[in-house]
């Protein structure tokens, strides 16, 4: 990473008015609960941010109290904000020729949550008072002062961070440091979870994953099947993704809905992972067995294993990957070669699947105008149905199909004629009961609603 050294002045007047490539991009409100105003370029006083507003180069937002906002980048990159923030904009640019995208955030005040793809070439950098943070895809957050002080975290990836007289320091996945010290070091990422702020930016940043595995050996049923905490470590091992509670599952695991899921059964594989909120549902089936030749394995045991499995979004039940794979390995015991095999083959299958997930994830989501939109805060089912009758009454929305309702939220797929920005317009002046129903997320494909 090309290392950046900046002096003071320059830190407190940086202001880059012009985009330093071919292209300006753009930016837009995907998120805004609360109160936030937008100071555009050139302009003499603020104007109310409404969500799927358009942001560009040298656009300064700032929020008010209890207010949270999100922003995306063009090249798919995220910033949100937390109350009482002020940034600008200072560079969104493009230069396709080059095959590289920048990006530059002045934080004057507040706290902000950087999710950078880690596309080829892409380059962001934050500017605060006291210190710059440049990146090449990562997670982390930034806190500043009303004095300029900073303390940065970085939970995936590494950050740069420079300060005008000090040589610059590289921060590694759950380091941190501050500005007065400018010395790296970790913190405890279950302690720093429990801050709401940081709960929040996760449950944004991370895909919610299920996983459930029926395992046999010798055609009987194992209790702590090895297959799933395989998997379930490597999930947890990539940022992308939260894993639901193994102890959770396993309440479930001899369900006749898991039974069927594990026979092919979509619909009740996207239902078993809906129940914990995940977004996508993994399910395996492994059966061991083995082999023991004295003469052949000079007294060694050999196991042999094959886990079959699929993943399915739970929204929709749609499968988007399936694989099998096979592996033997030898042991003094059947426990112990039976958990090298089972760990070896589940560890090959569930990288292909990240691999499959990673890039299902990065395609087009849109398919025939389908949105999905989420309601949170339903005081109970009826006002479900009554939400799902409203979405089906809009002109241009039809099949709209309720997948199900838990903990006081309600998930929806609305086919419907238009942009996102459209559907949400409508849902807007909805009132369930007498009370509004406020859109508080827009993206391209997926509507956020929060019931008063």
């Amino acid at each position: 990473m090309k290392r950046i050294m900046v002096l003071a002045a320059i830190l407190l007047t940086l202001s880059l008015a012009e985009p330093a490539a071919d292209e300006s991009g753009k930016a837009v409100i995907s998120f805004l609960k609360g109160q936030a105003g937008i100071i555009k370029k050139d302009a003499s006083g603020p104007v109310t941010a409404k969500l799927s507003a358009q942001l560009s180069a040298g656009d300064r937002i700032e929020t008010g109290a209890g207010t949270r906002a999100e922003i995306k980048l063009e090249d798919g990159s995220t910033v949100r904000m937390s109350e009482n923030t002020s940034i600008r904009l200072d560079e969104m640019s493009s230069d396709k020729d080059a095959g590289k995208d920048r990006s530059a955030i002045n934080v004057f005040v507040g706290r902000i949550w950087m999710n950078i793809k880690k596309s080829l070439g892409q380059e962001s950098r934050i500017i605060t008072p006291k210190v710059i943070a440049a990146v090449k895809g990562t997670t982390y957050r930034a806190d500043v002062s009303t004095e300029g002080e900073t303390k940065v975290n970085v939970y995936d990836g590494t950050v740069e961070i420079s300060k005008a007289g000090s040589d610059p320091v590289l921060l590694s996945k759950l380091e941190m440091i501050t500005s007065k010290e400018l010395t790296k070091s970790g913190f405890d990422e279950q302690s720093d979870e429990r801050e709401d702020w940081v709960k929040w930016n996760k449950s944004r940043d991370k895909l919610r994953v299920m996983i459930v595995a029926a395992e046999k050996k010798n055609k009987e049923l194992t209790a702590v099947p090895v297959s799933e905490s395989t998997l379930i470590e490597l999930f947890n091992n990539n940022y992308l993704f939260s894993v639901v509670d193994q102890t959770q599952v396993a309440n479930i695991r001899q369900s006749e809905r898991v039974k069927a899921a594990i026979k092919g059964d979509a619909a009740s594989a996207a239902a078993a992972g809906l129940e914990f909120g995940a977004d996508i549902a993994i399910v395996v089936d492994t059966s061991t067995g083995f082999f023991s030749d004295k003469e052949i394995l000079a007294g060694m045991i050999s196991a042999s294993t094959n886990i079959s499995g699929k993943i399915y979004r739970t929204d929709d039940a749609i499968v988007i990957s399936a694989g099998n794979q096979p592996s033997r390995k030898v042991g003094i015991t059947e426990d112990s070669a039976a958990a090298a095999a089972i760990k070896d083959a589940a560890t090959k299958l569930g990288q292909k699947f990240i691999g499959d997930i990673v890039k299902k994830w990065k395609e087009e989501a849109r398919k025939g105008g389908v949105f999905t939109v989420t309601c949170s805060n339903l005081s109970d089912f009826n006002k479900a149905k009554e939400l799902e009758k409203a979405l089906a009454g809009i002109s241009g929305a039809k099949n709209v199909t309720q997948y199900y309702f838990s903990g006081k939220r309600a998930l929806y797929a609305v086919q419907f004629t238009g942009a996102s920005g459209a559907l949400a317009e409508e849902v807007g002046s909805f009132t369930l009961g007498g009370k509004s129903v406020d859109v508080v997320g827009v993206t391209a494909y997926r509507i956020e609603l929060e019931a008063r």
